[in-house]
């Protein structure tokens, strides 16, 4: 019997499963962010070694196939920390949008969307996969997950000040942390990009209820993943193309989904869209079985 490993490593938590060679699932589990970016290499190396060991323990996995957010330069560092606790197995590690694509498009051309913690666009034509956007949350200008929650802070500090009007995304914090926000300025700097991004929820509820900040922080983000489309229409040569979201700020918020369509059509962007509809570690597992 052959075992596979195939893990989606997010930039706030990492899911991972072991399957046998008739795609049985024979156990699953989650651990914490393991973005080389965002923790270093040596604790994304860490958390990847601890959950493939109690994933597979018992059993030696023949591939370990990990999709990895902000892999891109840190592939090779990556696999060989792998490797060296694991050397019986083959590893491979790839960027997280690469399990979407393999999971959600399987063979054709069409676009793959991602907005969780940080975002990323990859479009497929014609066999060739290009890559627009995902530099990091110091280089991309929005349409993040981070980007809503930092701009969200931005609107409550600037309430709490005096320079601007009061805004709903005050009471979704109060309500998300229990404590004011000039108390939560610790916690905020401690906890970084995942826990910053924690509060694009606070921002999309009080958009949902008509506050006017928060709307205009929405519609701003979502006028960046836009841009993403935009870029990717030229490839299609203006024909329609299929965008597949995923992520969780567009999977679990129906009101960001439309604000983007909304957006594309004010634009002109002939593109159509569709939910994810499978779980990206499904696209890693698919990946193992072809090595």
């Amino acid at each position: 019997m052959k075992y596979y490993v195939a893990i989606d490593g997010g930039g706030t938590k990492t899911h991972g499963i072991l399957a046998d060679e008739n795609n049985k699932i024979l156990s699953e589990l989650s651990v914490g962010a393991t973005n080389p970016n965002d923790v270093g290499v040596e604790t994304s190396v860490m958390r990847l070694t601890g959950l493939v060991s109690k994933l597979a323990e018992g059993v030696t996995p023949d591939v370990i196939c990990a999709g990895v957010a902000g892999a891109g330069n840190h592939r090779k560092e990556l696999e060989e920390g792998l490797a060296s606790s694991f050397p019986m197995s083959r590893v491979k590690i790839v960027n997280d949008v690469a399990l979407t694509i393999a999971a959600e498009l399987p063979g054709g051309d069409g676009c793959c969307l991602i907005c969780g913690t940080g975002c990323v666009c990859f479009a497929r034509k014609a066999g060739e996969l290009h890559r627009i956007g995902g530099w990091g949350w110091l280089i991309d200008g929005g349409g993040s997950g981070y980007n809503i929650g930092r701009d969200g802070l931005e609107a409550v500090f600037a309430a709490y000040d005096g320079r601007r009007t009061d805004t709903m995304i005050t009471d979704f914090i109060y309500e998300k942390i229990g404590k004011s926000i000039p108390e939560a300025l610790t916690d905020i700097y401690d906890g970084g990009k995942p826990y910053i991004a924690s509060f694009a929820p606070c921002v999309i509820a009080a958009d949902i209820e008509g506050d006017m900040a928060a709307g205009e922080i929405i519609e701003r983000n979502m006028s960046c993943l836009a841009e993403y489309l935009n870029a990717a229409s030229y490839l299609f040569c203006g024909h329609e193309f299929e965008a597949v979201l995923a992520g969780g700020i567009l999977i679990n918020n129906p009101s960001c989904v439309e604000t983007l369509k909304r957006v594309c059509r004010s634009e002109a962007i002939p593109v159509s869209f569709r939910l994810a509809e499978k779980d990206p570690v499904f696209g890693a597992l698919a990946i193992a079985l072809k090595e």
